[in-house]
């Protein structure tokens, strides 16, 4: 049998619709409800998950300062208990460039997921404090030692080890975490 025109189409195209209006009827808007309530929710959980894993990041990242800084006050007492003022203050310099270091270090992290060219971090690479050390050493031989000023700087990667002491939260509790944003 032919296919009727219909206004626009064939009447069969018509009478499917209709079929398919009559035996999905209103359900099919509650499935789209129930698609944008369960879409809503995820989103809402991603959000509380996003926040809490920034107030660990912010944690850490305060804790691994706080080591560093007690490690190279521990290893300048040692340092001044076994040796000279000049390696004294070659551990100190380089124990300050380890602070530098891990204080760009944390810039650069902290602009890594940047939604936005506001949120980059600027300033140097840290890369460069390496090659300050270096320059430090070459320029100045008669007033810093090698070893003690690597030394100090090395006490950063010993606070980044320590890390690895702590709980993986930092004791911060996801439900803290909400409460308190």
């Amino acid at each position: 049998m032919m296919a009727k025109k219909f206004k626009g189409g064939n009447l069969d195209d018509f009478l499917s619709a209709g079929e398919a209006e009559a035996k999905f009827g209103p359900q099919r808007y509650a499935s789209v409800y129930d698609d944008l309530r369960t879409l809503e929710v995820k989103q809402e959980q991603t959000s509380k998950e996003r926040e809490y894993s920034k107030r660990v990041y912010e944690a850490l990242k305060g804790q691994l300062l706080f080591d560093h800084a007690f490690l190279s006050a521990c290893g300048i007492a040692i340092t001044w208990s076994f040796c000279g003022l000049r390696s004294v203050q070659s551990y100190v310099v380089g124990a300050l460039l380890g602070g530098f270091y891990l204080y760009l270090s944390q810039r650069s992290a902290d602009s890594f997921g940047a939604q936005s060219v506001d949120d980059v971090k600027g300033g140097p690479p840290s890369l460069i404090v390496p090659v300050i050390m270096v320059l430090l050493i070459a320029k100045n031989p008669e007033q810093l030692n090698f070893l003690p000023v690597f030394a100090g700087f090395l006490t950063e990667r010993i606070s980044t080890v320590v890390q690895a002491v702590y709980p993986s939260d930092f004791g911060i509790a996801e439900a803290q975490a909400t409460d308190s944003s």
